[in-house]
């Protein structure tokens, strides 16, 4: 993609994450934490949260997953990885294909939250609000350790352009996010119904888009 087609797309994608954020957060509102399994997630984003303003920041821990990430995907896409290295300085892996799914699916795929979800529909029920904790707390380490790495490093995004990745980035964060809720609080969070009221606010803002522009 050319530079003015990643803008373009950047924009439109930033119609999205304004849609999709307003739509999650009309369904979150509806928490009445009265679902254990709400309070435990929460309680375990909120332990991470704490631990990483106290400075308790795993960062080799997030190299190893950031790496592993690059490489996973770059396998999903029938590429192979040659080398990787990693330390609490950095990582760095080699693969013999990329495109922009590959370098960004550190940001937005979190690693150690995905095994977390394997594991929930294989454990047995009596473990399952452990999984939920640990789900919420390595979400909250992806977020707060992305951000970290972001303000230190951005090279990933660079090959992309930072208004594409950014924003395609958050959206896929914020999907993802609503997958895991979706999952824990099936009561609460229902995807058809975030998806349904994404579309309407979608259109709304399209519509207000076209008839500020006919105005000037």
């Amino acid at each position: 993609m050319n530079k003015l087609v990643k803008i373009i797309i950047g924009i439109i994608l930033l119609f999205l994450c304004i849609a999709f954020t307003v739509s999650l957060s009309h369904s979150i509102a509806k928490w009445d934490f009265t679902e254990k399994s709400q309070l435990i997630f929460f309680g375990g984003v909120v332990t991470y949260f704490i631990l990483h303003l106290l400075f308790l920041r795993p960062i080799f821990v997030h190299v190893i997953g950031h790496e592993i990430t690059h490489a996973l995907w770059a396998l999903v896409f029938g590429g192979r990885v040659k080398s990787m290295e990693v330390s609490s300085e950095g990582g760095n892996v080699v693969v013999d294909k990329t495109n922009f799914i590959i370098t960004l699916a550190p940001y937005f795929f979190p690693i150690y939250t995905i095994i977390l979800i394997a594991l929930y529909f294989l454990i047995k029920i009596e473990y399952l609000p452990y999984i939920v904790f640990f789900i919420g707390f390595t979400w909250s380490f992806h977020i707060m350790l992305t951000m970290y790495s972001l303000r230190v490093k951005q090279t990933d995004f660079k090959e992309s352009g930072f208004l594409f990745s950014i924003t395609f980035v958050y959206l896929m964060n914020i999907f993802i996010l609503s997958l895991i809720l979706a999952l824990i609080s099936p009561n609460t969070i229902k995807l058809e119904q975030i998806l349904k009221n994404f579309i309407d606010i979608l259109i709304q803002i399209v519509y207000w888009v076209v008839k500020e522009v006919k105005i000037k």
